[in-house]
């Protein structure tokens, strides 16, 4: 009958004399993925709690470390260690790097007169409204004849007052001695020239109807019923 390995290697626990029978405790060595594992349980744990803290910093409103990574993982300082304006004053970098870039001329041309002019000429088109042609004047020195055609005595006199005192220079008053008289009040006037100046004497006598005539003594002549 053969003699049986010793299964562990020899230590101070084996029995004298080569004895197969051993004493004690024996347990067989520890591997190295035994021995790595909690070490490696715990970085990856680490590992996941830091990368869930990260993300709910970067998504509170207002975070500073939020903005720090932020300016951290989009590269927020160039190479020579300056700031490049994004975070502080966007406008301002934006400002100075295109002004740097293409220099004052290019900022003056592509803005007042390519941008400015250009585009105002390209997007403006010709209005189909006409014009309203400018109010004719009032000539106050225009001969102005006051006729009464009525029975109310001194009508026409009062009539030539009152023009008188809104600036009227050259003003008649008279009696009505030929023609069909009309039925209401009127005011003549003789050309085209003479109608603003026309209606002016009928907005002061408070007469609606103004005729142009071109037979008249004066260039404008009022019969007063």
């Amino acid at each position: 009958m053969s003699k049986r390995k010793p299964e562990y290697p020899a230590d101070e626990f084996n029995l004298p004399n080569g004895a197969i029978e051993r004493a004690g405790v024996h347990r067989a060595g520890r591997s190295t993925w035994s021995s790595l594992w909690p070490f490696l349980a715990v970085f990856a744990i680490t590992f996941a709690l830091g990368l869930g803290a990260i993300n709910y910093l970067m998504q509170v409103p207002d975070s500073k470390v939020g903005n720090l990574i932020d300016q951290v993982t989009s590269g927020g300082t160039n190479d020579a260690g300056e700031s490049d304006g994004s975070s502080e004053d966007p406008e301002a970098g934006a400002t100075d790097g295109g002004t740097d870039a293409e220099g004052d001329g290019a900022t003056d041309g592509a803005t007042t007169d390519g941008g400015t002019e250009g585009g105002t000429d390209a997007s403006e088109e010709p209005s189909d409204e006409p014009t309203e042609d400018a109010p004719a004047e009032i000539n106050r020195n225009v001969s102005v004849r006051v006729v009464n055609a009525s029975t109310v005595t001194g009508a026409a006199a009062r009539g030539a007052e009152k023009l008188t005192t809104d600036g009227f220079t050259s003003v008649e008053a008279a009696n009505f001695d030929q023609g069909e008289k009309p039925t209401a009040s009127v005011v003549y006037y003789k050309g085209a020239d003479n109608k603003a100046t026309a209606e002016r004497v009928a907005e002061l006598l408070d007469i609606p109807q103004v005729v142009s005539a071109d037979t008249l003594r004066a260039d404008v002549s009022v019969v007063l019923r």
